[in-house]
């Protein structure tokens, strides 16, 4: 297990992964407070068209997952969560503008090489931006 040799190597592996899990947990913890604040302090418009857009991607997501899922029992909670999702995107993408924040195309074939295929470079383009942003949010962010 682990590729470990003996029991204390075994424990250390352990130890480092339990560690990892716990940083990314503190850092998802903590992006989604910076969220929550966002959305708090601002209210984009959304096109209905690109809402309908993001609640018909939920509801695909659903369906492949559960397939006997009952849409019109979930349509006010898909329909809040597709707000906050585009919401959030365009928070995320003016404070990338205002602070000229920017993934180079380099940056984005770097991880996409360490993903898997069925993200396309765009999609991978979009995780590096919303991750700058976050860490540079954190970074000058006077968090009380």
């Amino acid at each position: 297990m682990y590729g470990a040799e003996n029991l204390t190597e075994l424990k250390e592996k352990i130890k480092k992964h339990l560690e990892k899990e716990l940083e990314i947990e503190k850092k998802k913890h903590l992006k989604d407070q910076i969220i929550e604040q966002l959305l708090k302090k601002n209210s984009p418009e959304i096109p209905k068209s690109l809402l309908d857009e993001e609640k018909k991607a939920i509801f695909n997501n659903l369906k492949q997952r559960y397939p006997d899922i009952d849409e019109e029992k979930i349509k006010d909670e898909v329909e809040k969560i597709a707000k906050q999702n585009l919401k959030s995107s365009i928070i995320i993408g003016k404070i990338a503008q205002k602070e000229n924040i920017s993934v180079s195309v380099e940056e984005a074939k770097n991880l996409l090489t360490k993903k898997d295929d069925r993200h396309t470079l765009q999609k991978i383009k979009n995780i590096l931006l919303t991750e700058k942003v976050f860490d540079f949010i954190i970074k000058e962010a006077k968090i009380k």
